[in-house]
């Protein structure tokens, strides 16, 4: 199938691109619904004479803040994979609000990759990060790269009180 054009009844509605591997995206730019008219010839086909199309009803609706905050949890973490592909850290929804769990090389990488986080959820991020402890060279053991604590810090920038510090752990590598 070889995508000739596409049409909409409300162009108010989405904007209308057409991708490689004759694919059709939708980005949506108000909240309504529109008719997408695809029309389409298929490959290698020289006797089809007009176009043929499938039409397909789009309906736009606002995100709740629940949603919104969904999908800003699943950028982040797909974010947090491409930037600091060390570390071991996913975010979802709490109660408290976004809650980081995992594992990171350095408090420096923990810092960073916070800061992101509040910057894009814009909410409070409960810190349960743990910082992976390397072993040095002397034979003497393990011993911490660095000690790191968790800490709550509200969208605000204040530190929450009220959060468990026992929390607090070094992982074994």
């Amino acid at each position: 199938m070889h995508i000739i054009r596409v049409q909409r009844s409300d162009e108010s509605v989405c904007e209308v691109f057409i991708s490689e591997g004759n694919r059709v995206k939708l980005a949506a730019t108000a909240v309504g619904t529109t008719e997408v008219e695809i029309f389409f010839r298929s490959k290698g086909d020289s006797t089809q004479k007009r176009a043929k199309s499938q039409r397909h009803l789009v309906r736009v609706k606002e995100l709740t803040d629940d949603q919104v905050q969904r999908r800003k949890i699943v950028s982040l973490n797909r974010a947090v994979e491409r930037l600091a592909p060390e570390a071991s850290v996913t975010f979802t929804l709490s109660n408290r609000g976004v809650l980081a769990t995992g594992e990171c090389e350095s408090e420096d990488s923990a810092r960073r990759i916070l800061s992101l986080a509040r910057r894009v959820v814009q909410a409070a991020v409960v810190d349960q990060l743990q910082v992976r402890m390397h072993s040095d060279t002397s034979g003497q053991g393990h011993q911490p790269k660095m000690n790191y604590q968790p800490t709550m810090l509200r969208s605000d920038g204040f530190q929450e009180a009220d959060v468990p510090i026992s929390h607090s752990s070094i992982l074994m590598q």
